[in-house]
């Protein structure tokens, strides 16, 4: 199925260009068609999530994958646009958006607020487009993308829905809180899983040769070269020194527990003050991220009601493994619309899948893989999506296949 791309420009608020691309159904020549913005998850990722080459070991099938193209495709099968657009700091190097590169520099300005800026301005660009019809817009949002997608509704009554992957519910200080100390405290029942007071060098090392070990979980040992700063796995005797262990033989639960509770307090205290370095050593991988992107967030507190008030026209995708935005935040989600007598327009959870919509991979199933979204998921949203922008159900067409540029 041939589609039209047209390559978009959006002015910010602040004078930058961010570059996207309009996707038009096969067909939609001479129409206003309905559309979908994407809005994606926080970091340093492009308008497609795309994985980097080197990290498609983390995936699921240990390939690259943009992970949210096949959402994309569901809509353009259907007969639905999609607009996206790499954020402020991003921009993607080849015309199939697989690779992209990060201005530092920029990227230091990708707040909370400037990211919602960015996202209310991509939604009015999309509006002028000949092609759209502004009646049938809406958005889809992954992890802090659901978050933007939540604020440009607040302001734009006009949006139709929202299909919201991965969504925050609680306070982010508690959500950061459970992936620098909940997570990781039971990382030491997935190592030692007889309910053991400690472990041993035998109970580690399995864990530390599988790949991905100290990418993935966010504690190792910073290695910088040619300018990339990666995690890598601590040997036994450097874990032992990480938790200030007592006894060289073994680590406990108590000293597991303890440090990444010290960490946490660390971070707070790194976000909330300028004169603590906001580095790798002192934050670990949260550094990544700008500290005011924290602080911005960290003052919004819950995001219970703010999502429960657009229910009628909001579609949930949960993975019931996702171990960043946690199935039981989606389930309070729903919960608290139903109290206020309200009911989403769907609710859908996958067990066994993470927060890419892709399946845990290692032993015991402990680590997150980086996609490919699974076939069930992006089937199910373009049927949403269908039926929400389209009055109906429709059998998708042919797979998506080369691009016409416009």
């Amino acid at each position: 199925m041939l589609y039209n791309s047209l390559m978009c420009e959006i002015r910010t608020h602040d004078g930058l260009i961010l570059k996207g691309s309009l996707k038009l159904p096969h067909g939609s020549e001479g129409k206003k068609v309905p559309v979908v913005l994407f809005l994606v998850g926080s970091g340093r990722v492009n308008r497609y999530e795309a994985i980097p080459r080197e990290e498609g070991v983390f995936a699921e099938d240990a390939k690259a994958h943009k992970i949210l193209e096949p959402l994309e495709r569901a809509l353009l099968e259907r007969g639905i646009a999609s607009f996206a657009y790499d954020k402020r700091g991003i921009e993607s190097t080849d015309p199939n958006c697989s690779e992209f590169r990060v201005d530092e520099e920029r990227f230091d300005q990708a707040t909370a607020s400037n990211l919602y800026k960015d996202a209310l301005a991509a939604f009015d660009t999309l509006q002028g487009f000949e092609e759209i019809d502004p009646s049938r817009m809406a958005i889809l949002g992954h992890s802090e993308g659901t978050l933007l997608a939540n604020r440009v509704a607040e302001v734009r009554p006009e949006l139709h829905s929202l299909f919201l992957f991965g969504t925050p519910v609680r306070p982010l200080s508690e959500n950061v809180e459970h992936q620098l100390v909940a997570a990781k405290r039971d990382l030491f029942d997935l190592i030692k899983p007889t309910g053991s007071e400690f472990i041993t060098r035998s109970d580690y090392e399995p864990f530390a040769k599988e790949l991905g070990w100290a990418e993935l979980t966010g504690f190792g040992k910073p290695v910088t070269e040619e300018n990339t700063t990666r995690m890598l796995p601590y040997s036994w005797e450097d874990l032992t020194e990480f938790f200030d262990a007592v006894d060289p033989a073994q680590i406990t639960r108590e000293e597991w527990r303890g440090k990444f509770q010290s960490r946490f307090d660390q971070f707070l205290e790194a976000v909330g003050s300028d004169d603590v370095p906001w580095n790798i050593e002192t934050v670990g991988s949260l550094s990544g991220l700008p500290r005011l992107w924290f602080r911005e967030y960290f003052e919004d507190g819950s995001f219970l009601k703010r999502h429960a008030q657009f229910a009628h026209k909001t579609y949930i995708y949960q993975g019931e493994t996702d171990t960043q935005t946690l199935y039981q935040e989606a389930l309070a989600l729903k919960e608290e619309c139903e109290r206020e007598g309200k009911s989403l327009a769907k609710f859908r959870s996958y067990p066994g899948l993470g927060h890419f919509f892709s399946r845990n991979a290692g032993l015991r199933q402990w680590r997150r893989t980086l996609g490919p979204l699974n076939s069930v998921v992006a089937n199910d949203f373009g049927n949403d999506a269908a039926f929400a922008l389209l009055g109906g159900s429709f059998f998708p067409q042919r797979a998506l296949g080369s691009e016409k540029l416009c």
